[in-house]
């Protein structure tokens, strides 16, 4: 990678707050998916969810995938 263009995700991945967090791990099956933007009802960025956030507040826990919503286990965004 040469420049940062090379680097940067051209099509990046969304899901809205009420998309399951199956769903999100079923975008974060390819191992070049490194994260899924959460979005609101207006596709306002609202968090961001990484295999990570599924192991330790979903897998971890105990909660069911099928249930739970990227938007309740969303990592807030950093401005």
């Amino acid at each position: 990678m040469n420049r940062v263009r090379d680097a940067m995700i051209t099509e990046p991945r969304s899901l809205p707050a009420t998309a399951s967090a199956q769903a999100a791990g079923e975008v974060l099956v390819p191992p070049d998916v490194r994260a899924v933007f959460v979005v609101d009802d207006t596709g306002r960025l609202v968090g961001v969810v990484t295999r990570k956030t599924l192991v330790t507040k979903v897998v971890a826990t105990g909660r069911d995938s099928r249930t739970v919503t990227v938007g309740e286990i969303a990592e807030p965004p950093y401005y």
